[in-house]
């Protein structure tokens, strides 16, 4: 596992999303938003070789989904580390492939420990 897959399954673990069932289909723009937030800081002419600006939300929404693919493709060990986590609790970074002092600091995540510590209060009120 590369350390960007590690640090997308600790952004993961400690989200609000249930990052088992995150998809590349998921992954979309709004038009109206982009051309509202994204056109005001690019020079005027930048999509006059695609001629709008939709053929470039397609195409950038498709490399998205093709480089993304592969880190949201969760192995065995992956789910496992997200099941603890989410389930119940328990964060065991020793799942993770990855060096042992990226599990360590993975272990050690403030905002991950807050996570885990939420589940196992409200596993406590059930």
């Amino acid at each position: 596992m590369a350390t960007g897959q590690a640090a997308m399954l600790r952004f993961g673990a400690s989200g609000r999303a249930d990052w088992r069932k995150v998809s590349i289909d998921a992954i979309g723009a709004d038009e109206k938003e982009l051309q509202s937030k994204l056109l005001i800081c690019l020079p005027r002419a930048y999509f006059e070789a695609d001629g709008s600006v939709e053929p470039w939300t397609k195409e950038a929404i498709e490399e998205c989904r093709t480089r993304l693919e592969p880190v949201l493709a969760l192995t065995d060990k992956e789910r496992e580390f997200l099941d603890g986590v989410i389930d119940r609790g328990e964060i065991d970074a020793s799942l993770l492939d990855v060096d042992a002092d990226v599990q360590q600091r993975i272990g050690r995540l403030p905002m991950l420990n807050w996570e885990a510590g939420n589940v196992k209060k409200i596993s406590a009120k059930a």
